[in-house]
């Protein structure tokens, strides 16, 4: 019989090999320090302080952003207060473009540590990145807030109001991040690219001289953005040479419309470019070009608008439905339903945003909050044959054929009635295949 005093479990295994594979670590042998702790994983697969160590360093190494994540969401299953298990999480998240599950993540960590500046500044840059100018701004008043010394929190600033064109604004913090920090090579990068755009071409290019003396590597590959800023300038004045002054800003629109309703996206944009000059806090203009790019399928740019559009009027409700149909045809369905929250915080009894809302909700299989939605939706307009036919497909979804077979016979009849045979005859070819 074995004396227990000398048995070796798995766990002292495991916590031997953790040591080995930190060793390795701490001396530069990164490859045989994934072996070692990969090792000590397979013996005890939930070890926490294994799994820490390789998602925190040597994932990182290695760039191995799907193993981080899957490593963070163990760690998170067994510790779900670890903030930094969530920051870090959606930083892995947001280094993959998955900028809409990484602010989830720094949200969450939020509510664990809300005077977290990382975590702050990580949700910020996430929110630029999907075009939420506001909440990125906000993200970053909130690290100056708690550290007003945060040069990245003052650059990132600058490049939301770059965004959205307020360039003397975006200055004035890149101003502020070099103060705190004359190195910030982005800082400079990102100041020379604003001035060149309010035509301050010698300012723009001495900021470019001075993070390539700073960090020649980074200025080089920022190069593109300076010589795109003075193509951009150039255009503008041949353009609007050519152009403005012909138009009035009315006309402009006018000829921008034309073009759209014609199928010349592209062109019509350079018009709503011009009236854009001259009248820059017209909401419509913004919401109006963000719809040029939606039908040139140039979703991120049409987000980019319909949020200057609803910056600038909150109330907008046509801004928000266009903003919806992107977010639903890009599969952002939280999004989306915030879309419509949104519309009936202003409007309680808009049928549209309560029918929009309800087919978000079937993507995101809340059927019961969907099939709410739907009745509303038609409550508010019964005579809406499209509204039928959707809460049609949704209760087939919920297995209640005779409710959708009604509804199916009553989107026919309106489809009858507003002359779409079209329509109609979808609607009976759903009704014949039911009926069998």
């Amino acid at each position: 019989m074995f004396n227990s005093k000398n048995t070796i479990t798995n766990r002292d295994v495991a916590q031997e090999l953790l040591k080995r594979g930190v060793y390795e670590f701490q001396t530069g042998n990164y490859s045989n320090s994934l072996k070692i702790i990969n090792q000590a994983i397979e013996i005890k697969p939930n070890y926490y302080e294994a799994l820490v160590v390789r998602a925190s360093l040597i994932y990182p190494r290695f760039g191995n952003h799907q193993g981080i994540i899957h490593d963070y969401t163990k760690i998170i299953k067994i510790n779900p207060t670890n903030y930094e298990a969530y920051n870090n999480r959606g930083f892995a998240f947001s280094s993959i473009g998955g900028h809409f599950e990484a602010i989830k993540d720094y949200s969450s960590a939020l509510m664990i540590d809300n005077d977290s500046v990382i975590t702050y500044l990580n949700r910020g840059i996430s929110y630029h990145h999907i075009d939420e100018h506001q909440k990125a701004i906000s993200d970053f008043n909130s690290v100056i807030k708690i550290d007003p010394c945060n040069a990245d929190a003052f650059s990132n600033r600058g490049l939301v109001y770059a965004s959205l064109q307020e360039d003397r604004k975006a200055i004035i913090d890149f101003d502020s991040a070099l103060k705190l920090n004359q190195n910030h090579t982005k800082a400079y990068l990102n100041r020379g690219v604003s001035r060149l755009k309010i035509s301050d071409i010698f300012g723009g290019i001495q900021d470019f001289d001075i993070a390539l003396k700073i960090d020649p590597k980074t200025a080089k590959e920022y190069f593109h953005h300076f010589e795109q800023a003075l193509v951009d300038i150039q255009s503008q004045q041949e353009y609007r040479a050519q152009h403005k002054s012909d138009f009035s800003v009315e006309e402009l629109i006018d000829k921008a419309i034309d073009l759209s309703n014609a199928g010349d996206n592209k062109k019509a944009i350079k018009y709503f470019n011009l009236a854009i000059e001259v009248d820059p806090r017209n909401a419509e203009l913004y919401n109006n070009r963000g719809f040029c790019f939606y039908l040139l399928e140039n979703y991120q740019q049409a987000i980019k608008n319909y949020n200057i559009a609803l910056e600038i009027n909150p109330k907008f409700i046509c801004c928000y439905l266009n903003r919806f149909a992107v977010y639903y045809l890009l599969e952002k369905y939280s999004y989306a339903v915030e879309d419509c929250n949104s519309i009936l915080f202003i409007e309680p009894y808009n049928a549209s945003a309560y029918m929009s809302r309800g087919l978000a909700f079937v993507e995101l299989n809340q059927l019961k909050a969907a099939l709410s939605d739907h009745n509303r939706a038609i409550f508010i307009d019964s005579d809406n044959p499209d509204f039928y036919n959707n809460r049609a497909w949704l209760l087939i979804k919920l297995d209640d054929y005779y409710a959708a077979l009604e509804d199916f016979k009553k989107a026919a009849q309106l489809y009858l009635e507003n002359a779409n045979s079209q329509r109609y005859n979808k609607m009976l070819k759903q009704i014949r295949l039911i009926n069998q």
